[in-house]
């Protein structure tokens, strides 16, 4: 069963509301990332069993972000090509290397949107984005160089 502790929030706060909205809101935005993840693994998974699953937590999923839209819940996303901002975005995993240091940070993909409310965040957007590491080549590279050395 759900507690007031569970929830991050003290039974003597339920009477002032912005008190209880807030962790409950970041609670729900949790489920709903949650939800996003098991989604994006469902569509990896063949079968009718699991599209049928997909389609059944899309749903609650929906009504769980419309009840986010109705206390002014705002969903964000970067653009693939933004900077990853540790306070708006959380990095996946594994880390993308990269040997090219103008691409540190970069964003290559948004796996799910993050939330905010009243301009500030709730869930942070979980993306894919460029890690440096002084030395590394990228395996595209790596072949031109293999192929570079094979001609010689």
């Amino acid at each position: 069963p759900l507690s007031w502790a569970y929830a991050g929030i003290s039974p003597t706060e339920t009477t002032e509301e912005p008190k209880i909205t807030t962790p409950l809101l970041k609670r729900v935005t949790s489920v709903v990332d949650a939800m996003n993840k098991t989604l994006a693994y469902l569509g990896t998974v063949e079968g009718d069993a699991a599209q049928q699953q997909a389609e059944d937590l899309s749903v609650y999923r929906d009504m769980l972000v419309e009840v986010l839209c109705d206390f002014g819940v705002t969903s964000f996303a970067p653009e693939p090509g933004d900077r990853f901002e540790s306070g708006r975005h959380t990095l996946a995993m594994p880390r993308t290397l990269t040997g090219d240091p103008e691409k540190r940070g970069v964003i290559i993909e948004v796996l799910s949107p993050g939330y905010e409310l009243s301009g500030s965040v709730l869930d942070l957007a979980y993306v894919r984005a460029y890690t440096y590491k002084k030395g590394f080549v990228e395996p595209e590279q790596q072949s031109d160089k293999d192929d570079e050395q094979a001609g010689a």
